[in-house]
């Protein structure tokens, strides 16, 4: 039992496939040795990113949401949960924060998917993973310097009435997390 809920997004056919794979990707992410960044991107508000974000949350595994998160939770949470980060609002986020943008990118393949810390009162050098499936959605592009380019990128647009009737709600089960 549970709550139904109806999701209308307006997404070409290439580009729900793409979100598609992308899904069962996150679900074999551990047997790969790249991670392209799902990004989904639109010129402005109001064009289905979250909603978009939030429905293929709804498919991967261990969905973790964060609308705002630093450099120090990111690879932490990633070492304790292992999860798929999600990111919204990354357009918010990431501007001067090339520390966050640096943990990210080095991200996109397993080998270097590290990032070294003093921990403790005995500044002990420890490893932290920051491997796993990555969603970062936001207004405009990612930083073109690697993590646009190291993602695969859906563009959103804003749907006009004529399109809004024409798309068919999808109906999703919502499902009770802890």
């Amino acid at each position: 039992s549970g709550m139904r809920l109806k999701i209308r997004i307006g997404l070409p056919l290439e580009e729900a496939v793409a979100c598609t794979l992308w899904t069962i990707f996150a679900h074999a992410h551990d047997a790969s040795s790249i991670s392209p960044i799902l990004a989904i991107q639109a010129p402005t508000i109001e064009c289905g990113k979250t909603t978009l974000a939030e429905l293929c949350s709804e498919m991967t595994p261990r969905p973790l949401p964060s609308s705002n998160i630093t450099p120090q939770a990111v690879y932490r949470t990633i070492e304790k949960y292992h999860p798929t980060l999600i990111i919204d609002e990354a357009d918010a986020l990431l501007p001067g924060k090339e520390d966050l943008r640096g943990i990210l990118d080095a991200a996109h393949t397993r080998k270097m998917a590290k990032v070294i810390r003093l921990v403790g009162d005995d500044f002990e050098p420890t490893a932290f993973s920051t491997w796993c499936p990555k969603m970062l959605v936001g207004i405009g592009a990612l930083p073109k310097k690697s993590l646009q380019s190291r993602s695969i990128v859906i563009v959103m647009k804003r749907a006009t009435a004529q399109e809004k009737r024409r798309v068919t709600p999808f109906v999703l089960r919502e499902k009770d997390r802890v």
